[in-house]
């Protein structure tokens, strides 16, 4: 069916798979969303739906993720990425991409822009817990794709909170630039948040709720739920309990 005279909006788009080859030919980056994980030859590969092309989906192995160890790929399933179309399949509706590519396109013009000191917007993409090599730390994306790992020194502003009970896969934090080196970006979400001493108005005689970091020597370190950041000192109490 053909319309004469158009809708008013109404725009005349190329066919899907046409728009996908432009973007392969013109090296454009491409929107998309890892969906899941899947294992051709044994080989664990994301899979990607994309927002403007429904009915197709996308394929990304792991050495075309740009992450540094292959067990982060499962912390990006349900999180948008960028890629470059690497090759199409019309009859099976997948395409080949490549989210190295799309990184290295902006790292360099990153890497320009960035100085020392900068107050920049990070998104929060891994949550890593404690193992035995390494401390709790982030993974942010500082722009373009490019992630720099956070330690849990760096990153908590809560002392007696996790850092999983602090930050959400997706969230936007304020970060300041510590260092770049050798391909490397160090950030600091703590520094962008300031001394927590500064904002804090305490009085003595007044009664504050907090939560306990840790007892030692007989002595009781709490975090007072209205000052992240700050530890006050307290007696284990004579009679009753802690909780």
């Amino acid at each position: 069916m053909n319309n004469l005279i158009r809708p008013e909006g109404y725009q005349i788009q190329a066919p899907i798979w046409e728009r996908l080859f432009q973007a392969k030919e013109r090296n454009f980056n491409v929107s998309a969303q890892v969906v899941g994980i899947t294992y051709p030859n044994d080989q664990p590969t994301w899979v990607l739906s994309f927002p403007d092309y429904s009915e197709i989906k996308g394929l990304v192995p792991a050495t075309e993720t740009d992450l540094s160890e292959i067990n982060l790929m499962s912390k990006f399933v349900g999180q948008p990425i960028n890629v470059r179309i690497k090759g199409l399949n019309q009859e099976e509706g997948m395409v080949a991409c490549s989210r190295k590519e799309a990184v290295d396109s902006l790292r360099q013009k990153l890497f320009d822009q960035l100085k020392e000191g900068d107050l920049i917007k990070c998104v929060v993409k891994a949550v890593m817990a404690r193992n035995e090599d390494k401390p709790a730390r982030l993974l942010v994306d500082v722009g373009g794709g490019v992630l720099s790992e956070v330690s849990y020194r760096q990153a908590a502003i809560r002392l007696a909170q996790r850092l999983d009970q602090q930050y959400l896969l997706g969230q936007v934090v304020n970060a300041v630039v510590k260092q770049i080196d050798q391909g490397d970006i160090k950030v600091s979400i703590k520094d962008a948040y300031g001394d927590p001493w500064d904002k804090i108005d305490f009085r003595r005689g007044e009664f504050l709720s907090g939560t306990i970091c840790f007892i030692r020597n007989n002595h009781v370190w709490v975090e007072p739920d209205m000052a992240p950041g700050v530890l006050g000192l307290t007696s284990i109490p004579l009679a009753g309990g802690l909780r």
